[in-house]
């Protein structure tokens, strides 16, 4: 059997930032109810872009990182 291993990894997160405190402008909540609850305090969302997109931001920062050919990533 083939030994396989992962040699890098990456990530890509959009650049629009919603804090509790935006998400409380909106809808009945409090920064303090949602970091007791789950000890979120931001997420960052993607106006723009699909699943896909974000997908292929990741897998081109994974192979810079890499420095790899397109067929090592799985």
């Amino acid at each position: 059997m083939e030994e396989l291993k992962i040699i890098q990894t990456a990530g890509f997160i959009p650049e629009k930032e919603v804090k509790n405190a935006d998400l409380a402008q909106i809808m009945p909540t409090s920064d303090e109810w949602i970091q007791t609850r789950t000890g979120i305090k931001k997420r960052h969302i993607s106006l723009q872009a699909n699943t896909s997109d974000l997908c292929i931001k990741v897998a081109q920062n994974c192979l810079k990182k890499a420095r790899s050919q397109l067929g090592c990533l799985i």
